[in-house]
């Protein structure tokens, strides 16, 4: 049976053509190799973006440039407690409109306060106090990196 398997470069049984050649205990420690590979690649792969978002936020940049690849970094999430301190910063009107207070629906759903980051942001154009305000706000670390392959873009 050994004889009939297609071998990898690196030995290692290429399974797709295979399939029905190889035995259960083949497949499953093949299937335990693989696992394992997985789990380290989805590692390294954090790490790398992690690394990649420390660097775009030492350089205060939300992108990458580069031809094969498009990274960038999403929105960030907000401390809502230090966002209140805006409401000193900008007209109360402005304010009700970036500011939904915490309330229970009609239904008994409690509401949780939240901010209309939309609105606040339109806010950055009042001034550098207000600048400052938003982002003392913004949670360290809290923006999600998102990285594809150029090729992978045009083709979905």
């Amino acid at each position: 049976m050994a004889d009939e398997i297609d071998y990898m470069k690196d030995g290692t049984p290429f399974v797709a053509n295979n399939l029905q050649t190889m035995d259960t205990d083949m497949l499953l420690r093949i299937w335990e190799d693989r696992s394992a590979r997985i789990d380290l690649a989805m590692k390294d792969r954090g790490h790398i973006e992690m690394e990649l978002t420390r660097r775009m936020n030492a350089d205060n940049s939300t992108q990458i440039p580069h031809p094969e690849f498009e990274v960038k970094l999403g929105t960030p999430n907000y401390d809502y407690s230090r966002l209140k301190a805006l409401a000193e910063l900008v007209s109360s009107d402005n304010y009700r409109r970036g500011y939904t207070p915490a309330h229970d629906e009609t239904k008994k759903v409690h509401v949780p306060e939240r901010f209309d980051m939309r609105v606040v942001n339109g806010w950055l154009r009042f001034g550098s106090a207000i600048q400052e305000a938003i982002q003392y706000a913004e949670l360290p670390l809290s923006r999600r990196i998102t990285i594809r392959s150029r090729e992978q873009k045009e083709a979905d």
